[in-house]
């Protein structure tokens, strides 16, 4: 299977274009007019592919997960192929067919915004003939402002873009939940965060921690993160700041006496940061927390 842009499928399937895309592609949507003569492609492109048939009726073969597909394809009838598949295609007659292609970003996002961060991708249906009057509809629309280039053509697509990857995402298709793989198990967080409460004050650097995980810097790092949900270096300052407002609550210990125990450098380091993090310096913390302000 060769991979190729979807500017130069004309160098690779015989036929001709009646509606060049655009280029860039615009908000992750490209769309072009081929009339393409009876062929076979093994072509991919790396971009979800949603196919509608304007004219004629030809047999369409396909093959999709080892098992091949074959159906007549009419006016209005619509093909979809996922980015990642593969597969090699086959028609008998000449057909006429407008391609959207739609960047997987796209639908990853919209399928995030429609069910949550909890859901982190979409998977398109792979199928050689559906029917969906919505998909066809918008496609036609995209095509027709493509083609007319009017006042408005952009924002109008822009529109018809999220509708259509909407629409898809709702009906064609599997939101796959965003799997956390690969972090320490329970033994290892425990061990890993209670050493970081019990030495706050000294070399809490990815390469230390890393030694005492046993693995390298790089590995404790994606491990670490895909555990805790963020970095090493932010989960220690949130650890020193936290431990640094219990010290507080004693009116009677210095405060830069807390910042080396924390492990700040000083007492104006351990300010800096208690302010972007809390919105006001230690001093204010401590007499607003001990009834003193």
């Amino acid at each position: 299977m060769l991979t190729i842009s979807h500017r130069d499928m004309l160098q690779h399937v015989p036929g001709q274009t009646w509606l060049a895309p655009a280029a860039p592609a615009q908000d992750g949507i490209s769309v072009s007019g081929f009339t393409f003569s009876p062929s076979t492609s093994n072509v991919h492109t790396g971009s979800h592919v949603i196919i509608v048939y304007r004219q004629h009726r030809s047999t369409m073969r396909r093959c999709i997960g080892g098992q091949v597909h074959c159906t007549d394809v009419v006016a209005g009838d619509i093909s979809l192929k996922h980015c990642s598949s593969a597969g090699e295609w086959a028609w008998t007659d000449a057909i006429d067919v407008v391609h959207i292609y739609i960047e997987p970003a796209l639908l990853d996002r919209v399928a995030t915004e429609l069910h949550g961060p909890s859901f982190g991708s979409f998977r398109l249906n792979d199928c050689v003939k559906v029917r969906d009057d919505s998909v066809a509809g918008v496609v036609h629309a995209l095509a027709d402002e493509a083609a007319a280039a009017r006042a408005g053509s952009r924002l109008m697509a822009r529109s018809l873009g999220l509708q259509l990857a909407v629409h898809l995402v709702r009906h064609h298709g599997q939101v796959m939940p965003a799997l956390r793989t690969g972090g320490f198990d329970p033994a290892q967080c425990l061990r890993i965060s209670g050493h970081i409460a019990a030495h706050l004050a000294d070399d809490l650097s990815v390469e230390v921690l890393a030694e005492l995980a046993g693995v390298s810097p790089g590995h404790f790092s994606r491990l670490f993160r895909a555990s805790f949900d963020c970095a090493p270096h932010q989960y220690v300052l949130r650890a020193r700041l936290e431990a640094a407002c219990e010290l507080l609550r004693d009116p009677a210990r210095p405060m830069a006496e807390i910042a080396v125990e924390t492990g700040f450098f000083d007492q104006s380091h351990l300010s800096r940061w208690f302010k972007q993090h809390y919105g006001q310096s230690p001093g204010l913390w401590r007499r607003q927390n001990n009834g003193t302000a």
